[in-house]
């Protein structure tokens, strides 16, 4: 946490470096805790999954990727995916503190379940954490989490088949969308032993289904662009997502081969634009400015923490290159939606706006900016990370170009 409140700062990037260093060494030396007790699992975890955090935006792609990998192992360890058939859930709905400390457990667990799905979706590599054992609870929303207050929330596959009944707490619905994302993959990679007609095979149908459910979830979600509620980043974040993942799911039905309608090319088009929209308030952020070093160090992590500018998730570069990226490769199609009046190239230069912004603070930012003003990205519209992941190095190693000014960023990926 030091080093990320060090990283965010525009006055303490020169501790960040030595923080990291010295976390790394201490979470390191806890190898021998975990051999001999498993009660500290939890806790570790979240070291490594900080850790991985400040990798990611900070460091290489590669080496968080890595790190995260033993965040993964250590999470299955502690058995988090099976937290509620392990303990009696009556029971600690009865009592705040044990809902409270299962609750973390949860939130720990569906963490490195997100990011497990957000670091491999572009390269479509094996994930480390799989869905068929999971006897876990969704989370509760942020507010009754603090306060301690027990709620008990679905399955996941309750929620994902109950698709455009009810709005899920942000974070919730991050996993849920995150996870209709990764089942196109596989319906994709089924399509390689289907020797039925696209249109005819189960794999089409199970993807047509799988879109509609998208969008259902996001008419509940939508807000719009000057709606309060979106000063709440992981809200942000998870307009923008539910937008991108019909993106994402349209861009799979294209490479299924099948003829699609022109008209259905309008709600991805969309989506893209509503992402343009709700991407604005990121090219407001506003440097972070620490008050004079009278601070003991305690106040000065909570002042980095509590500081009131905007805020980006870790994950947003990837959607606004997503967005960009269709509207592209679909610039033809793009007259139909925008009018006369309106430039249609202003959207686009939108998009690149605020990825200059977010990459003062996100490696990732910098790499899709490096795709999106190359020539050679037309070719590859999946691999979204080729730069970052291609690459042992930093992304300065990548552009050439020094690492800029950090920006105020969340302290936590949800």
């Amino acid at each position: 946490m030091w080093a990320l409140a060090a990283a965010s700062s525009a006055h303490l990037q020169h501790m960040r470096q030595s923080l990291y260093i010295r976390a790394r060494s201490a979470i390191d030396a806890l190898d021998q805790d975990i051999e001999s007790s498993s009660a500290a699992c939890p806790q570790i975890a979240q070291a490594w999954l900080l850790l991985t955090h400040y990798e990611f935006r900070y460091m290489s792609y590669r080496r968080a990727w890595l790190t995260a990998g033993r965040a993964f192992r250590i999470i299955q360890l502690a058995k988090l995916h099976e937290i509620d058939r392990l303990n009696d859930v009556s029971i600690n709905m009865a009592h705040p503190e044990g809902w409270a400390e299962a609750e973390e457990k949860r939130r720990t667990y569906w963490l490195a379940y997100c990011l497990d799905r957000f670091l491999n979706i572009s390269d479509e590599w094996p994930l480390s954490l799989h869905e068929e054992a999971l006897y876990i609870y969704l989370p509760v929303s942020e507010s009754d989490f603090q306060h301690s207050r027990p709620v008990l929330m679905n399955s996941l596959y309750d929620e994902i088949e109950a698709s455009g009944q009810k709005m899920l707490p942000p974070f919730a619905e991050t996993i849920v969308l995150i996870t209709m994302c990764w089942h196109s993959v596989a319906f994709q990679r089924a399509t390689h032993g289907d020797i039925t007609s696209p249109t005819d095979g189960d794999t089409w149908k199970r993807h047509a289904r799988l879109y509609q459910m998208v969008q259902q979830r996001l008419l509940l979600v939508s807000l719009p662009p000057s709606s309060p509620e979106l000063q709440d980043p992981m809200r942000l974040f998870t307009n923008m997502f539910a937008n991108a993942a019909v993106i994402w799911l349209y861009n799979i039905m294209e490479t299924l081969h099948v003829v699609i309608d022109e008209e259905i090319i309008l709600v991805p088009l969309y989506s893209a634009y509503e992402i343009v929209g709700l991407a604005k308030p990121l090219t407001r952020a506003s440097f972070f400015k620490v008050r004079p070093p009278a601070f003991p160090p305690r106040e000065l992590a909570v002042a980095c923490v509590s500081h009131d500018v905007t805020q980006a998730h870790a994950f947003s570069p990837m959607l606004l290159y997503l967005s960009a990226k269709f509207l592209k490769t679909h610039a033809d199609q793009v007259s139909t939606c925008v009018s006369a009046s309106e430039d249609k190239h202003q959207k686009l230069e939108d998009l690149k706006k605020a990825l200059r912004v977010l990459q003062g603070g996100n490696n990732l930012a910098m790499s899709y900016l490096e795709l999106l003003g190359s020539d050679s990205d037309s070719d590859s519209f999946d691999k979204l990370c080729n730069l970052a992941t291609a690459q042992g190095c930093t992304m300065s190693d990548v552009t050439g170009q020094p690492e800029p000014s950090f920006f105020l960023d969340m302290m936590n990926l949800f």
